[in-house]
């Protein structure tokens, strides 16, 4: 679990985003992406396939939709497990950060 964790804080580093870069870490049955500032990304998902939105930082303002449990701005606070563990109901899942900084990791089914 340190592994992960300490691997996870590479996302953020300055470089990648300097260049443009976009980054995520795969392991066989999960893959983490870190969204930052006002971005989209959309997930072409089997539907069941569990998603978890996890604020990096501090406080994330998230929008997203094909989800079991969509939001629409909702402030997901750091440290509050309320973006752990939704579910995809559609094949293409949506989410838009609006504000701060956000792990989304998507993998296994439910």
């Amino acid at each position: 679990a340190d592994h992960a964790l300490g691997t996870a804080t590479l996302l953020t580093h300055p470089r990648l985003a300097a260049a443009g870069a976009t980054a995520e870490l795969l392991d066989a049955a999960s893959r983490i992406r870190l969204l930052q500032g006002d971005a989209v990304l959309r997930l072409e998902l089997a539907p069941g396939t569990i998603v978890s939105l996890i604020p990096w930082g501090g406080d994330a303002v998230v929008s997203a939709s094909g989800l079991q449990w969509p939001l629409e701005q909702e402030t997901l606070r750091a440290g509050v497990s309320r973006g752990i563990s939704n579910v995809s109901v559609e094949p293409t899942v949506e989410i838009q950060l609006h504000r701060g900084a956000l792990l989304v990791a998507d993998g296994g089914v439910e």
